[in-house]
């Protein structure tokens, strides 16, 4: 299963990009079938997809936009209408829980380069118009500075990988001596040895054991690549985003269903 997905909204322009925690198939209480009534979805809901455009009538059956618009007549529209309003009062002018906090509530963000990404987006989202949240940031971010931002993230986790790559080259090979009978030195290559003093082996036991717990600390390398990115994002905003009061709650703006605001 995927750990990332991205998806575009065909009508509404929607971008998605979603991080999968945790997956679950085949449980005894998941749904057999997935579809618009267990989601509890009103008569007249409109179904959007590649291969079909047009409103759902229940129990499975669809039709068309241009069938719908002779027999809506025949249907309370009250459902509709209440499941709009529901949808579009829900989270409208708030912020994510993510919003006031510096590092965006991403647990060891400093020495994760995997959680860049997703500090990145959250930073454009930040200081950025979002139709999703209805907020907007007064002086947003251009393309120009987004594309940036996305070239920096780039630029910063391809100078982590190495670093990454040789702290877990050098874990590996510990945990292969610590694992055998008679374990090398720090600087010995690690292969089979001949049984030595067992009071040696235990004290090179005791120096792998103490590297290997340091080198699964914060790596200082990566502590200072996330500095690093962090100042250059600061460095692409111009005077009057940085000015701007960075944990104030940002303006609703006026949105209709399936358009972007004006």
């Amino acid at each position: 299963w995927p750990r990332k997905s991205e998806s575009v909204a065909p009508h509404s322009g929607y971008s998605y990009s979603i991080e999968y925690e945790h997956v679950e198939f085949d449980r005894p209480d998941h749904p057999r079938k997935i579809g618009p009534d267990l989601f509890g979805l009103p008569v007249g809901i409109g179904v959007y997809a590649p291969e079909f455009n047009g409103r759902y009538l229940g129990d499975g059956e669809m039709v068309s936009e241009a069938a719908w618009g002779g027999i809506r007549d025949r249907y309370d529209p009250a459902p509709l209408r209440a499941f709009w309003t529901r949808n579009m009062a829900s989270n409208r002018g708030t912020v994510p829980t993510w919003w006031g906090d510096e590092r965006f509530a991403l647990e060891g963000l400093a020495y994760t380069p995997d959680l860049w990404e997703v500090y990145v987006r959250r930073w454009i989202l930040k200081y950025k118009y979002s139709q999703f949240y209805n907020i907007a940031h007064p002086h947003p971010l251009s393309e120009q500075q987004i594309n940036a931002a996305l070239a920096i993230l780039k630029d910063c986790r391809k100078k982590a990988r190495p670093i990454l790559e040789s702290v877990s080259k050098e874990l590996s090979a510990i945990n292969k001596a610590l694992g055998s009978s008679s374990s090398p030195a720090p600087g010995e290559s690690v292969e089979e040895l001949e049984p030595k003093d067992t009071e040696a082996n235990r004290r090179k036991a005791n120096l792998l054991a103490r590297r290997k717990a340091k080198l699964e600390e914060p790596n200082p390398g990566i502590v200072r690549l996330f500095a690093e990115l962090k100042q250059r994002l600061d460095d692409l905003l111009r005077l009057e985003q940085r000015a701007y009061a960075v944990n104030s709650r940002p303006s609703p703006v006026t949105a209709r269903v399936g358009r972007k605001a004006e």
